[in-house]
Protein backbone atom coordinates (compact mmCIF):
# COMPACT_ATOMS: atom_id res chain seq x y z
CA UNK A 1 0.00 0.00 0.00
CA UNK A 2 1.28 3.23 -0.70
CA UNK A 3 2.17 5.43 2.14
CA UNK A 4 0.88 9.18 1.86
CA UNK A 5 2.85 11.88 3.90
CA UNK A 6 0.22 14.27 5.22
CA UNK A 7 0.79 17.93 6.00
CA UNK A 8 4.42 17.41 4.64
CA UNK A 9 5.62 17.59 1.09
CA UNK A 10 6.94 14.16 -0.50
CA UNK A 11 10.50 13.64 -0.14
CA UNK A 12 12.27 14.99 -3.40
CA UNK A 13 14.28 12.44 -5.83
CA UNK A 14 17.11 13.06 -7.67
CA UNK A 15 17.13 13.84 -11.12
CA UNK A 16 17.11 11.07 -13.88
CA UNK A 17 20.52 11.12 -15.78
CA UNK A 18 19.92 11.53 -19.12
CA UNK A 19 21.10 8.36 -21.33
CA UNK A 20 24.24 8.87 -23.61
CA UNK A 21 22.84 8.17 -27.36
CA UNK A 22 24.30 4.88 -28.96
CA UNK A 23 27.80 5.57 -30.68
CA UNK A 24 27.71 1.94 -31.86
CA UNK A 25 29.55 -0.90 -31.12
CA UNK A 26 33.52 -0.61 -30.12
CA UNK A 27 36.11 -2.37 -32.02
CA UNK A 28 37.35 -4.95 -30.77
CA UNK A 29 41.50 -4.90 -30.12
CA UNK A 30 43.61 -6.47 -32.71
CA UNK A 31 45.93 -8.29 -30.26
CA UNK A 32 45.76 -9.64 -26.70
CA UNK A 33 43.49 -11.88 -25.02
CA UNK A 34 40.28 -10.10 -26.29
CA UNK A 35 41.26 -9.78 -29.81
CA UNK A 36 39.47 -12.42 -32.35
CA UNK A 37 40.84 -15.88 -32.63
CA UNK A 38 43.68 -15.29 -29.98
CA UNK A 39 45.32 -18.81 -28.04
CA UNK A 40 47.59 -18.91 -25.59
CA UNK A 41 50.67 -19.43 -26.78
CA UNK A 42 52.32 -22.95 -26.11
CA UNK A 43 55.17 -23.75 -24.38
CA UNK A 44 56.90 -22.46 -20.50
CA UNK A 45 55.53 -18.98 -19.42
CA UNK A 46 57.89 -16.70 -19.78
CA UNK A 47 58.47 -14.28 -16.48
CA UNK A 48 58.58 -10.41 -15.88
CA UNK A 49 62.96 -11.46 -15.47
CA UNK A 50 62.45 -13.95 -18.63
CA UNK A 51 61.38 -10.79 -20.68
CA UNK A 52 63.75 -7.97 -19.11
CA UNK A 53 66.65 -10.37 -19.85
CA UNK A 54 65.12 -10.70 -23.82
CA UNK A 55 65.33 -6.42 -24.21
CA UNK A 56 68.25 -6.05 -22.50
CA UNK A 57 69.79 -8.56 -24.55
CA UNK A 58 68.17 -6.66 -28.05
CA UNK A 59 69.54 -3.31 -26.55
CA UNK A 60 72.90 -4.94 -26.30
CA UNK A 61 73.28 -5.26 -29.81
CA UNK A 62 72.18 -1.34 -30.54
CA UNK A 63 75.54 0.67 -31.43
CA UNK A 64 74.41 3.69 -29.56
CA UNK A 65 73.20 1.95 -26.03
CA UNK A 66 73.08 4.44 -22.94
CA UNK A 67 73.10 2.33 -20.11
CA UNK A 68 71.72 3.95 -16.55
CA UNK A 69 73.82 6.41 -14.35
CA UNK A 70 75.50 5.11 -11.39
CA UNK A 71 76.23 7.14 -8.16
CA UNK A 72 79.39 7.27 -6.64
CA UNK A 73 80.72 7.15 -3.05
CA UNK A 74 79.99 10.20 -0.50
CA UNK A 75 82.43 12.08 1.42
CA UNK A 76 82.06 14.97 3.43
CA UNK A 77 78.78 15.12 3.01
CA UNK A 78 78.76 15.48 -0.48
CA UNK A 79 77.60 13.22 -3.76
CA UNK A 80 81.64 13.08 -5.02
CA UNK A 81 81.36 13.02 -8.57
CA UNK A 82 84.26 10.54 -9.62
CA UNK A 83 81.80 7.44 -9.84
CA UNK A 84 78.81 9.13 -11.66
CA UNK A 85 78.47 7.53 -15.10
CA UNK A 86 76.77 9.55 -18.43
CA UNK A 87 78.28 7.08 -20.58
CA UNK A 88 78.27 7.48 -24.23
CA UNK A 89 79.19 5.10 -26.96
CA UNK A 90 79.87 1.52 -26.08
CA UNK A 91 80.11 -0.64 -28.80
CA UNK A 92 77.86 -4.13 -28.77
CA UNK A 93 81.05 -6.13 -28.59
CA UNK A 94 81.49 -4.77 -25.29
CA UNK A 95 78.80 -5.89 -23.85
CA UNK A 96 77.96 -10.07 -24.15
CA UNK A 97 74.65 -9.54 -22.30
CA UNK A 98 72.49 -8.02 -19.53
CA UNK A 99 75.08 -8.84 -16.89
CA UNK A 100 77.48 -6.21 -17.61
CA UNK A 101 80.49 -5.18 -19.82
CA UNK A 102 83.48 -7.02 -20.47
CA UNK A 103 86.70 -5.96 -18.75
CA UNK A 104 89.10 -4.55 -21.38
CA UNK A 105 87.10 -4.70 -24.42
CA UNK A 106 86.92 -1.10 -25.11
CA UNK A 107 87.05 2.43 -24.39
CA UNK A 108 84.48 5.10 -24.35
CA UNK A 109 84.96 8.06 -26.81
CA UNK A 110 83.71 10.82 -24.24
CA UNK A 111 82.98 10.39 -20.68
CA UNK A 112 80.96 13.03 -18.44
CA UNK A 113 81.67 16.25 -16.55
CA UNK A 114 79.58 16.91 -13.79
CA UNK A 115 79.46 20.33 -12.26
CA UNK A 116 78.28 21.26 -9.08
CA UNK A 117 77.51 24.48 -7.78
CA UNK A 118 76.84 23.97 -3.81
CA UNK A 119 77.20 27.70 -2.87
CA UNK A 120 75.50 31.19 -2.89
CA UNK A 121 78.15 33.57 -1.60
CA UNK A 122 78.81 34.38 -5.39
CA UNK A 123 76.97 34.38 -8.85
CA UNK A 124 78.20 31.40 -10.45
CA UNK A 125 77.12 30.90 -14.43
CA UNK A 126 77.46 26.83 -14.64
CA UNK A 127 76.91 26.47 -18.57
CA UNK A 128 80.06 28.89 -19.08
CA UNK A 129 82.11 27.25 -16.75
CA UNK A 130 81.41 23.75 -17.59
CA UNK A 131 82.09 24.87 -21.05
CA UNK A 132 85.51 26.17 -20.37
CA UNK A 133 86.56 23.18 -18.15
CA UNK A 134 85.50 21.11 -21.66
CA UNK A 135 87.95 23.14 -23.52
CA UNK A 136 90.99 22.24 -20.81
CA UNK A 137 89.85 18.14 -20.88
CA UNK A 138 90.40 18.51 -24.71
CA UNK A 139 93.61 20.40 -24.54
CA UNK A 140 94.81 17.70 -22.14
CA UNK A 141 93.72 15.10 -24.14
CA UNK A 142 91.82 13.20 -21.07
CA UNK A 143 88.27 13.98 -22.87
CA UNK A 144 87.53 10.15 -22.32
CA UNK A 145 87.28 10.45 -18.56
CA UNK A 146 85.00 11.73 -15.86
CA UNK A 147 85.45 14.51 -14.10
CA UNK A 148 84.19 16.26 -11.26
CA UNK A 149 84.01 19.93 -10.12
CA UNK A 150 82.24 21.13 -6.82
CA UNK A 151 82.14 25.15 -6.73
CA UNK A 152 82.29 25.70 -2.73
CA UNK A 153 82.67 28.74 -0.36
CA UNK A 154 85.01 29.52 2.34
CA UNK A 155 83.58 28.06 4.52
CA UNK A 156 83.89 24.41 2.91
CA UNK A 157 86.89 24.85 1.09
CA UNK A 158 88.24 25.57 4.62
CA UNK A 159 86.82 22.70 5.82
CA UNK A 160 87.85 20.24 3.80
CA UNK A 161 91.57 22.31 3.34
CA UNK A 162 91.69 21.29 7.51
CA UNK A 163 90.90 17.70 7.45
CA UNK A 164 93.09 16.48 4.42
CA UNK A 165 95.76 19.10 4.32
CA UNK A 166 96.28 20.57 8.28
CA UNK A 167 95.43 23.84 7.08
CA UNK A 168 92.71 25.64 8.62
CA UNK A 169 92.68 28.33 5.97
CA UNK A 170 90.00 28.84 2.69
CA UNK A 171 91.71 28.17 -0.96
CA UNK A 172 90.93 28.45 -4.29
CA UNK A 173 91.20 24.65 -5.37
CA UNK A 174 91.84 21.26 -3.66
CA UNK A 175 92.38 18.20 -6.08
CA UNK A 176 91.40 14.75 -4.83
CA UNK A 177 92.93 12.17 -7.76
CA UNK A 178 91.46 8.63 -9.11
CA UNK A 179 95.19 7.73 -9.38
CA UNK A 180 97.59 8.37 -6.86
CA UNK A 181 100.33 7.16 -7.41
CA UNK A 182 100.28 8.26 -11.45
CA UNK A 183 103.25 9.46 -12.84
CA UNK A 184 103.42 13.40 -14.01
CA UNK A 185 102.62 13.63 -17.30
CA UNK A 186 101.16 9.92 -17.75
CA UNK A 187 97.71 9.13 -19.25
CA UNK A 188 95.69 6.82 -17.66
CA UNK A 189 95.89 3.16 -19.16
CA UNK A 190 92.69 1.73 -17.38
CA UNK A 191 91.46 -2.46 -17.73
CA UNK A 192 88.17 -1.72 -16.80
CA UNK A 193 84.98 1.07 -18.22
CA UNK A 194 84.19 2.02 -14.18
CA UNK A 195 88.30 3.14 -13.64
CA UNK A 196 87.87 5.75 -16.74
CA UNK A 197 87.60 8.08 -13.76
CA UNK A 198 90.17 11.01 -12.89
CA UNK A 199 88.72 12.61 -10.20
CA UNK A 200 86.88 15.72 -8.49
CA UNK A 201 88.29 19.14 -8.27
CA UNK A 202 87.07 21.33 -5.40
CA UNK A 203 86.93 24.96 -6.64
CA UNK A 204 87.23 27.68 -3.58
CA UNK A 205 84.88 30.19 -5.83
CA UNK A 206 84.53 32.69 -2.99
CA UNK A 207 88.15 32.81 -2.82
CA UNK A 208 89.03 33.05 -6.31
CA UNK A 209 86.35 35.51 -6.64
CA UNK A 210 87.95 37.81 -3.69
CA UNK A 211 91.01 37.79 -5.10
CA UNK A 212 90.37 38.77 -8.89
CA UNK A 213 91.73 42.13 -10.02
CA UNK A 214 90.10 44.53 -11.37
CA UNK A 215 91.26 43.99 -15.05
CA UNK A 216 90.54 40.50 -14.77
CA UNK A 217 87.67 37.96 -15.63
CA UNK A 218 86.06 36.38 -12.77
CA UNK A 219 85.66 33.04 -15.63
CA UNK A 220 89.02 33.09 -16.79
CA UNK A 221 90.48 32.84 -13.43
CA UNK A 222 88.01 29.79 -13.14
CA UNK A 223 89.70 28.82 -15.92
CA UNK A 224 93.22 28.84 -14.86
CA UNK A 225 92.23 27.63 -11.57
CA UNK A 226 90.48 24.68 -13.18
CA UNK A 227 93.79 23.71 -15.05
CA UNK A 228 95.65 23.18 -12.18
CA UNK A 229 93.53 21.32 -10.58
CA UNK A 230 93.56 18.76 -13.24
CA UNK A 231 97.14 18.68 -13.72
CA UNK A 232 97.22 18.24 -9.92
CA UNK A 233 94.86 14.79 -10.86
CA UNK A 234 97.59 13.85 -13.68
CA UNK A 235 100.05 13.88 -11.16
CA UNK A 236 101.51 17.47 -11.61
CA UNK A 237 102.79 18.54 -8.32
CA UNK A 238 104.84 21.83 -6.94
CA UNK A 239 106.65 20.23 -3.96
CA UNK A 240 110.16 20.81 -5.06
CA UNK A 241 111.57 23.01 -7.92
CA UNK A 242 112.16 20.53 -10.19
CA UNK A 243 108.53 19.36 -9.86
CA UNK A 244 107.03 22.74 -10.32
CA UNK A 245 108.82 23.42 -13.25
CA UNK A 246 107.09 20.23 -15.18
CA UNK A 247 103.83 21.76 -13.74
CA UNK A 248 104.56 25.05 -14.93
CA UNK A 249 105.36 24.03 -18.46
CA UNK A 250 102.19 21.72 -18.93
CA UNK A 251 99.76 24.38 -17.23
CA UNK A 252 101.20 26.82 -19.85
CA UNK A 253 101.02 24.95 -22.77
CA UNK A 254 97.38 24.23 -22.40
CA UNK A 255 96.35 27.64 -20.99
CA UNK A 256 98.48 29.08 -24.50
CA UNK A 257 96.22 26.63 -26.82
CA UNK A 258 93.10 28.21 -24.88
CA UNK A 259 94.51 31.72 -25.77
CA UNK A 260 94.33 31.25 -29.19
CA UNK A 261 90.59 29.99 -29.58
CA UNK A 262 89.38 32.35 -27.18
CA UNK A 263 92.36 35.22 -27.80
CA UNK A 264 93.10 35.98 -24.44
CA UNK A 265 96.40 35.71 -22.47
CA UNK A 266 96.32 33.37 -19.35
CA UNK A 267 98.92 32.67 -17.23
CA UNK A 268 99.27 29.72 -15.69
CA UNK A 269 98.58 29.64 -11.64
CA UNK A 270 101.89 28.33 -10.24
CA UNK A 271 104.37 30.82 -12.16
CA UNK A 272 104.77 32.55 -8.61
CA UNK A 273 105.67 29.52 -6.55
CA UNK A 274 109.40 29.26 -7.39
Amino acid sequence: MRRRHRGRPPPARAPRRAQRPAQGRRRPPSHGPLAPGWSRPQGPRQTETHRFTARSEQKATRPHFRSVPRLGPDALGFRLLAGRRLRSFWYAASRPGPTGFRPGAVAPAAMSLVVRNLQRAVPLRRARLREKVQAVRRALGVQRFDLGVVCVDNRKIQQINRIYRDKNTPTDVLSFPFYENLKAGDIPQPEFPDDYNLGDIFLGVEYIFQHCKENEDYYDVLTVTATHGLCHLLGFTHSTEAEWQKMYQKERQVLEELSKHTGTRLQPLSRDLF
